[in-house]
């Protein structure tokens, strides 16, 4: 009996191959199971796809290898893919494996193709191409040899390839029919040009980028796709969602916030679709109908902590399919899958050209605390894990070696924790150079060589070297292994190392490395820099760029910067991404934007400074200044406007003075005393913080109002903050606001920009595109707040125009306000002062990685001028490194420099032409009268400007060795402002 239905089940199968090898007609979807990857895994079987052909033709082969455990059914089945999300299915072949191949086996399988996919259009042969179908996909399994039909049979392992078709204009004619030759002659004189290929595959992200786990993150803007035909186009605006999205995450710790955003898409008013992580680390997904409906479901897939993980998510209408690859650096560790189904109100609402997707946070969406990878969007193409991108193992994701970082710096923690505890139990001083010992910061400058005999210095538990181990271990010691504090004194530490001499650089950076494992984000910010340009160590970009992005992730404003400068010059192996440099920029803004409003009495103001403007240099040496001293003596005389000037100066801590509180009030009082608006207004402000004088809210609000008597804008705005955090008065401190706003205030012009943002104005609902018009003119007068606001508005382009390299002016103009940018180069202009030009450059250097065009000029400068002393103290060029950045960052003087190098042929090759755009770009950003001269020069001695544009003047009509233009430029030159007495001398001399 079992024989006999043994044969019956074969004659079964038999008949399945005969028709498996017609052709469907009927649409057809592949049913791959969740846990395909898993089940290759379980069972010995292996199939794979070895040879094809770059394309699909009429008729072409599949070379198949396989090896099965036990008997099992081989199916190869091809299925067409239209643009409108159709499939069809147009091959299939199924033969019985009918024994266990311990070998691997080989199968060449003829495949034959429908003529409207392969040939040109022929009505005398029937033939009419199918112009929706792009590509054919070939799909290979194994089954298991079960009864029952094929639908239901497991899959036990199979491969995947999808080949593209000849475009429909550019197919061949079926052989065997040819015409007349008259007829040959005017199809091939009528023949349509090949249609360009779609580029529907876009990178969003190829490099990685830090996410610090705020509202901070990347926009992307998909470009729209370009159809050959108009009803295409069409056809596709009315296709159901259908896209895969690939994209590597790195998480530093878990999500704290309920919900940390990983990437969605933004349109105006909807967010769909969202992905996410929940504070117990699943993935969830959110899609929204309208913007009050929505759904979301979470995946059963827990994301590790400092592993690198690749999350594949395939939509296809209301079927979201989604794989998490989990790795250890680029080995694949771990894979799940999973699949929904149920969308209980259909299909959702995407389009991706309108709006734009967001890779991390932005606006009430916040994101995780790590890396964001290389990102990829497949539009209209829904693919399986295993057909996605994935970087190559020499991927810098992968060859700065996170995961092996975040472990060796706990097992460094742990061990140094453990010895100094260790060592205090002990309290024996068997260890001369390893015990404990109380002392100093500056007692660990110099420590001598470790014993060679001892044993526990052979063996450096800081993974540096025994030297190192000493002040690590001591540090621990004296600050009780708090290692907040212990991180802080070690960077002060290598800080004091670095600065005294380039010969102790690499120690330094030593004890920076070991700092940098403590979370210490300022020494993350220098061992980045220190290896990005290899000062007084070699130069490794590798280890400068994790600890950027490590800085970076951890809300240091001077890594965020310096990422953000080099993304968007397109420098140091990067090509320009003005949208990931505004990521960056915006969230250094916050940070710095937070900090002047803390306004902590440590902080230094800001100030650029070049060290080739003598006379702005004499200005900043403090109370040794003539301007100092100018003012003191006119204050005393009981000037108002001195008055005011030195209290802002001791306030913020300006030009060279340090800031004192107490003479800032001393000096705010004086004009207070006389009625004087400013003063009553900056005391009360004082007497509000308790900054200089006993804090008393009562007092300050009565100043306020003695100062708004006087229509005294900041008074108003005083009084309408009070309004409003007091009496929740609103539309009582629009009035307020307005009034400040009409004499031009900046904060008032902010504030009634917020006023109409939020609809206090009586009479007005809440209007963010009225709202934006101040903000504009607020962040023109440099407001910070109104800064971020019209950067954040003109980067995404919801309520205005979009405008990327705007947006960034407007927030590095914020960021580069950061205080302890503002210490660099306090310090950097008190060493040269002191004609220490090491420190100096050092200090500068540190300022100038951020992208601020004036450090990076200095920089350059201190190198040029004394290059005997400097040239060797960095892996790159330290003159032209620098000069070449600071022009790239805007910097008209460095362009000026830049412009003679191609000029002369120092460093480069010359290039006249380059020196000449040089110049031009200098003069029509400021009119510098150098700028200018050469370009007069360059006229009048028949140099060639074609091409070049500046001021309005196009130089393409302007014939060399016209005089009287050379003239009128030598005279533009004379005439300028900003010149001084020597070039106007050379001018007068032309002329």
């Amino acid at each position: 009996m079992a024989v006999t239905d043994f044969l019956l089940f074969i004659s079964c199968i038999f008949q399945l191959i005969v028709l498996g090898i017609g052709l469907a007609k009927r649409p057809v979807t592949l049913d791959i199971p969740l846990d395909f990857h898993q089940r290759v895994k379980v069972y010995d079987d292996f199939v794979k796809i070895t040879e094809a052909p770059y394309h699909a033709e009429a008729e072409f082969d599949i070379v198949l290898s396989y090896r099965t455990k036990e008997a099992r059914l081989l199916t190869l089945e091809i299925t067409s893919i239209g643009i409108e999300k159709t499939q069809r299915n147009e091959f299939k072949y199924v033969v019985v494996v009918a024994h266990r191949s311990e070998v691997k086996q080989t199968l060449r399988v003829k495949v034959t193709l429908r003529d409207p996919l392969v040939y040109l259009e022929n009505k005398a042969l029937n033939i009419f191409p199918d112009l929706y179908i792009e590509e054919i996909q070939v799909t290979v399994t194994l089954l298991d040899l079960l009864p029952g039909g094929l639908d239901s049979k497991p899959v036990l392992a199979g491969d995947f390839l999808r080949l593209p078709l000849t475009p429909p204009w550019s197919r061949p004619q079926k052989p065997g029919f040819s015409f007349p030759w008259p007829w040959e002659h005017l199809i091939k004189q009528r023949k349509i040009e090949k249609c360009q290929h779609l580029k529907d595959i876009v990178d969003l992200l190829t490099f990685p980028v830090a996410l610090t786990g705020k509202e901070t993150g990347l926009k992307r803007i998909l470009p729209p796709l370009v159809w050959p035909r108009e009803e295409l186009a069409e056809a596709y605006s009315k296709t159901k969602p259908r896209f895969t999205i690939s994209t590597w995450i790195f998480l530093l710790e878990p999500c704290f916030d309920g919900l940390c955003g990983i990437l969605n898409h933004r349109s105006t008013f909807l967010l769909t679709p969202l992905l996410s992580i929940t504070s117990s680390g699943l993935l969830h997904i959110q899609v929204q109908y309208t913007p009050d409906t929505g759904y979301a479901f979470v995946i059963n897939s827990r994301l590790p902590i400092k592993k690198w993980v690749q999350i594949v998510m395939s939509v296809d209408d209301t079927t979201i399919y989604v794989t998490t690859r989990h790795h250890n650096g680029h080995v694949l560790e771990k894979e799940e899958n999973a699949v929904h189904k149920e969308f209980p109100h259909g299909s959702f609402s995407y389009k991706d050209t309108e709006g734009f997707w967001v890779l991390g946070g932005t606006e009430g969406s916040k994101t995780f605390n790590g890396i964001i990878g290389h990102t990829r969007i497949y539009r209209r193409h829904l693919l399986f894990p295993n057909q996605v991108f994935s970087p190559p193992e020499d991927h810098v994701m992968f060859s700065m070696a996170l995961t092996d970082h975040s472990v060796t710096c706990s097992e460094k923690i742990v061990n140094l924790h453990e010895a100094v505890l260790e060592e205090i139990e002990k309290a024996s001083e068997q260890n001369e150079y390893c015990v404990t010992k109380r002392g100093s910061l500056m007692d660990l400058l110099h420590v001598p060589s470790p014993d060679s005999n001892n044993h526990q210095c052979q063996v450096p538990l800081s993974g540096e070297t025994p030297e190192v181990d000493v002040i690590v271990q001591q540090a621990m010691s004296h600050h009780h292994n708090d290692l907040k504090s212990v991180a802080d004194s070690l960077y002060q530490l290598a800080n004091a190392k670095l600065v005294n001499s380039a010969k102790e650089a690499a120690e330094a950076l030593a004890i920076l490395r070991v700092s940098s494992c403590m979370g210490h984000i300022e020494s993350q910010y220098m061992t980045g820099v220190i290896n990005m340009i290899g000062l007084g160590v070699p130069q490794d970009k590798t280890q400068g760029w994790k600890y950027l992005l490590l800085g970076a992730a951890n809300e240091n404003a001077l890594s965020q910067m310096s990422l953000a400068y080099r993304h968007f010059i397109g420098t140091d192996g990067l090509h320009r991404d003005c949208d990931v440099a505004i990521g960056y920029y915006k969230a250094a803004a916050l940070t710095t934007d937070k900090l002047l409003q803390q306004h902590q009495e440590v902080n230094t103001h800001s100030e650029a400074v070049r060290l080739d403007d003598y006379e702005e240099l004499a200005n900043h040496k403090g109370n040794e200044s003539d301007v100092f001293q100018w003012l003191t003596h006119q204050a005393l005389h009981g000037l108002s406007d001195a008055q005011s000037l030195l209290a802002e100066m001791y306030y913020y801590g300006k030009r060279g003075l340090q800031r004192d509180l107490n003479r800032a009030v001393k000096y705010y009082q004086m004009g207070a005393d006389k009625g004087d608006p400013e003063g009553l207004y900056n005391l009360g402000i004082s007497t509000l913080k308790g900054h200089g004088v006993e804090q008393n809210e009562t007092e300050a609000i009565n100043l306020f109002k003695l100062s708004a008597e006087q229509d005294f804008p900041p008074a108003l705005n005083a009084l309408g903050f009070y309004e409003v955090n007091m009496r929740q008065n609103y539309s009582g401190a629009a009035v307020y606001f307005k009034r400040a706003a009409d004499k031009g205030d900046r904060d008032g012009l902010t504030n009634l920009a917020v006023s109409y943002d939020n609809g206090w104005v009586e009479g007005h609902p809440p209007d963010k595109r009225k709202a934006f018009k101040y903000w504009f003119e607020a962040a023109s007068k440099g407001h910070p707040g109104s800064c971020l606001a019209v950067g954040e508005g003109v980067s995404s382009g919801v309520y205005v125009d979009r405008n990327c390299p705007l947006g960034v002016v407007y927030l590095r103009y914020v960021a580069e306000q950061n205080p302890e940018v503002g210490w660099l180069m306090r310090r950097g202009l008190e060493a040269h002062y002191q004609g220490n030009m090491y420190k100096s450059l050092v200090y500068f250097m540190f300022a100038a990685e951020t992208g601020m065009e004036v450090p990076l000029y200095n920089t350059a400068m201190l190198c040029d001028e004394n290059q005997e002393e400097l040239s060797s103290v960095t892996a790159v060029d330290c003159t032209w490194h620098y000069y070449n950045r600071s022009a790239a960052m805007g910097w008209v003087f460095a362009m000026i420099k830049v412009g003679d190098n191609h000029w002369y042929g120092k460093t480069v090759p010359q290039n006249i032409t380059f020196a000449a755009e040089m110049y031009a770009e200098a003069a029509s950003k400021n009119d510098l009268p150098q700028a200018i001269y050469n370009l007069a020069y360059m006229v009048e001695y028949n140099y060639s400007l074609n091409g070049i544009q500046w001021n309005n003047v196009d130089k393409n009509v302007v014939l060399q060795g016209n005089l009287t233009f050379a003239a009128s430029l030598y005279k533009k030159c004379r005439d300028t402002l900003d010149n001084n007495n020597e070039s106007s001398y050379l001018v007068r001399l032309v002329l």
